[in-house]
């Protein structure tokens, strides 16, 4: 599948959904391999939880029971997540009534999120050496559609065909789209200024503190 133009923020979701979805979200989160993830449906107007395997599918099933933690309903615990799973807890009351109103939607898709985030750490590492040039400039995993898109300067057949023999048909969408910010021919490895772009590279200037993650409006 080949469409064009570029990545749009979907903008917030609505307040009174936060909790069924970040509740959603932890569940898809913690087992990857049975869910394809959990979004918000804004042209439906609800939360959707998509189960990739029958005990992904079981799992809701349980939560929408009644389950008395969500790590109860996931069969697994380990001694790091059990303070996480018990945050989590704190929405499994919005999480069950949700799935029991319908405003929380189950779905079943076909891939998981342990598959997609393969597939997608794979695009990255196409190069030339795949015979396709070095077209690929960014992926991401489209929860609501069960696919990667991988965004490219322009389509080739030669990408088109190692996606294709890759990954099959189905699992990834070619997103043709220019780079908004094309790094300059002269940005090597030490390059990290405000002159332009910063790149990540290895030079402290100006009091920026590399390997860092920093916020333009606030304090380091």
């Amino acid at each position: 599948m080949v469409h064009s133009g570029e990545y749009r923020d979907l903008g917030q979701v609505p307040p009174e959904a936060d909790v069924e979805l970040a509740a959603s979200e932890y569940v898809a989160q913690v087992a990857p391999e049975d869910f394809g993830g959990a979004w918000f449906d804004r042209e439906n107007g609800h939360v959707v939880l998509a189960a990739a395997t029958p005990r992904g599918a079981s799992i809701i099933t349980s939560l929408r029971e009644g389950a008395t933690s969500i790590s109860a309903a996931l069969s697994k615990s380990t001694a790091e997540s059990r303070e996480m799973d018990a945050k989590a807890d704190k929405g499994l009351p919005a999480l069950t009534a949700g799935l029991k109103s319908g405003r929380i939607e189950q779905r079943l898709v076909t891939y998981d999120s342990q598959f997609l985030m393969r597939v997608q750490d794979r695009l990255t590492q196409f190069s030339s050496t795949d015979g396709i040039g070095e077209p690929v400039w960014m992926t991401r995993v489209d929860v609501a559609n069960n696919r990667v898109i991988v965004t490219v300067d322009q389509f080739t057949q030669d990408l088109a065909q190692e996606i294709v023999t890759t990954f099959g048909p189905d699992v990834v969408a070619v997103e043709v789209a220019s780079d908004p910010v094309p790094v300059v021919p002269a940005a090597g490895r030490w390059n990290d200024t405000s002159t332009g772009g910063f790149y990540g590279g290895a030079r402290l200037s100006l009091g920026c503190t590399d390997a860092f993650s920093w916020y333009w409006d606030r304090p380091t």
